[in-house]
This record gives C-alpha cells, sequence and structure tokens, in this order.
C-alpha cells in the first residue's frame, strides 16, 4: 500500500469527523421577537417573530396596518430603518398625520413610548 493511501485513509476520516462535529454545532441564536413602533403614535412594542408575517404589521389597538420596524441607535435614541421610509410618506400623505417619525432626522422616533 502506498503512503498516499495510508495518509489517505488515517486522515479521511478525522476531516469527516471534523466536519460533522462543525455542522452540528448549529448556528448563532436568533431573535424570537420583532419590535415595531406605531407610525403615528410612536408607540413600540414586541412581536411574536413568527406572527409578523408582512409589513407594515397591525397595530394591536385597532388594527390598522401602521407597526413597521424600529431600531434603538447607539445613543439610546429610537428611529425607523431608511428602508421604510417611502410607506411612512405613503401613509402620512393618504391620512394626513404627520406622526411620531421624522423623516427629516433620519426616520428618529419622536417621543416613543413601550418599551
Amino acid at each position: 500500500m502506498s503512503a498516499l493511501k495510508k495518509i489517505i485513509i488515517v486522515v479521511g476520516p478525522l476531516v469527516l469527523i471534523v466536519m460533522l462535529v462543525l455542522s452540528l454545532r448549529g448556528g448563532p441564536d436568533l431573535p424570537d421577537q420583532r419590535v415595531l413602533v406605531d407610525i403615528r403614535s410612536g408607540k413600540i412594542d414586541r412581536f411574536d417573530y413568527d406572527a409578523v408575517t408582512t409589513l407594515p404589521w397591525k397595530s394591536r389597538e385597532d388594527g390598522a396596518r401602521v407597526m413597521l420596524p424600529a431600531r434603538e441607535a447607539e445613543d439610546g435614541t429610537w428611529f425607523v430603518p431608511g428602508r421604510y421610509h417611502d410607506a411612512i410618506v405613503r401613509w402620512y400623505r393618504e391620512h394626513g398625520d404627520s406622526g411620531a417619525i421624522d423623516l427629516d432626522r433620519d426616520g428618529l422616533i419622536v417621543n416613543p413610548t413601550g418599551l
């Protein structure tokens, strides 16, 4: 038996065991809740991750689809990410509200409540 075959016979199973162990370790923990804000009032609320299937999501208060994702900045302020600003503009135009989201300040949530 050649030296190469011996190396493959010894190293091959070790590589397979290492690959198996690494694949069974699992991935990172994913959040189980989403943080959403009511764009009318600035009320921040948590929803089960699997329950939120479409955005904007329904408000718990009246069922209106006004809930969009909110993030907390390092300085402690809350904001709505830029990808949702067009939806906020459409809502404010259609309903004549000025709401709790200041789009001139990068989606800052003015006077957030809730959390």
